[in-house]
């Protein structure tokens, strides 16, 4: 696993003084807050000026194989949301924003045999832990998927007051913005979906070329 000194943090400072030329704010994914160095993380974040960030409840270096053993406690998660949260205030930025993720749909295969609806409640569970120790929003998606199903997507906007993030999905039949934004939810991501649109444009672009054919690209 990368560790916080060598990992993004570092790589964004490049390019953050451009953002905050642009009047951007900028909002970091700190994965779970590299393990113990959480404060470090924070505190490097800010400094380079985010005013939120991303944050998880499960172990990156676990994966998801092992059932809710990949997942911090909800007591521990939620302190380590408050931990973020006073080191911002500490630091100058009192409206920092906090992106909770929880990671319970992730959990393929689960060997305590939690159904999908007991997934849920899960995930409802951990949000509203969350929501109270000052998270902005929660996050919940489903590895391999991205997107939840509508149905699921209705019960968290309602659990949570519409303070629901989701990650947009990449499939022809997935929920567009507009239906997210219909459905309630208060925040959509997009990870890294854009960059693996284009690199499958340029992939397949240089596989025309290679085969003799044109540099011929499909109007969007």
């Amino acid at each position: 696993m990368k560790t916080f000194r060598s990992s993004k943090p570092a790589s964004v400072s490049q390019f953050s003084s451009t953002i905050r030329d642009a009047g951007l704010p900028l909002s970091m994914d700190l994965q779970d807050g590299y393990g113990d160095h959480i404060s470090e993380a924070i505190t490097g974040a800010i400094s380079i000026g985010a005013v939120g960030c991303n944050i998880e409840d499960s172990y990156p270096e676990k994966g998801f194989g092992d059932g809710m053993a990949c997942l911090r406690s909800v007591e521990e998660a939620a302190d380590r949301i408050r931990k973020v949260l006073d080191i911002a205030r500490e630091k100058g930025v009192p409206d920092f924003v906090v992106n909770a993720r929880t990671d319970v749909m992730c959990l393929k295969p689960n060997p305590e045999g939690l159904t999908r609806e007991m997934m849920v409640e899960e995930a409802v569970k951990r949000g509203k832990a969350y929501l109270l120790a000052g998270a902005t929003s929660i996050f919940v998606w489903e590895i391999g998927v991205g997107i939840l199903p509508a149905e699921e997507i209705k019960i968290l906007v309602d659990a949570f007051q519409g303070r629901l993030a989701v990650k947009l999905g990449a499939r022809e039949d997935d929920l567009s913005v507009k239906e997210l934004a219909d459905l309630g939810v208060c925040r959509i991501s997009i990870g890294p979906s854009l960059l693996e649109t284009g690199t499958d444009g340029f992939r397949r672009g240089a596989i025309r070329i290679q085969q003799g054919g044109k540099l011929w690209i499909q109007d969007i």
